[in-house]
């Protein structure tokens, strides 16, 4: 997933639903309910919010691994990037295919677990598994599970390489892209 353009995808879905908001709050403040287009501007908005939680919630790990020569950057979607120097990396663990839904199927995302000599973890999800190869050329010993493995798998396998919001993707995602729609599609035709 590129960072840039998930960027890119965050901020437009955030200032469509800001638009929308204050479209509506207009429209409700000085015109009657159901004005023509306030159920168009409505939808809108409302599905530009329930795409930026699944995009949000999803690209939580998701992220770029720059290797330098003597150090290693994590860029993150979501969080500030962070150097780590070689010196700082005991080992590496890469998940090839870690499941995560998306709107058509399960997604098969790498995900990569630097532990630390501080006894801590750092995780990421690179683009490719490719990374595991660069960070063996500089020394780290990298332990490569091939097998597809769902995120609370991930957890007992590699403590730290998933996070909590990452378990409870998947009724997340049901709740927010089939639920939610539907509880919003019978409000329009109820009221």
């Amino acid at each position: 997933m590129n960072v840039v353009a998930t960027r890119v995808v965050i901020a437009v879905l955030g200032a469509v639903s800001i638009i929308s908001g204050v479209w509506l709050f207009g429209l409700l403040r000085g015109a009657e309910p159901g004005e023509r287009g306030s159920a168009a501007v409505a939808v809108c908005g409302i599905v530009a919010i329930i795409l930026l939680l699944a995009v949000a919630i999803f690209s939580i790990r998701h992220g770029d691994v720059v290797i330098a020569r003597d150090s290693v950057t994590l860029r993150y979607v979501l969080a500030p990037s962070r150097v780590l120097s070689w010196e700082e990396i005991d080992s590496a663990v890469l998940l090839r295919s870690l499941l995560l839904p998306t709107r058509s199927a399960t997604a098969n995302a790498p995900r990569l677990t630097l532990r630390l000599n501080t006894g801590g973890t750092v995780s990421i999800s690179p683009r490719d598994a490719s990374v595991g190869v660069q960070l063996e050329r500089h020394g780290i010993d990298v332990v490569t599970i091939t097998d597809p493995v769902s995120p609370t798998r991930a957890r007992k396998l590699v403590p730290g390489s998933t996070t909590m919001i990452e378990e409870l993707v998947w009724p997340v995602f049901i709740g927010i892209t089939i639920v939610l729609p539907l509880a919003v599609v019978a409000w329009l035709f109820v009221r």
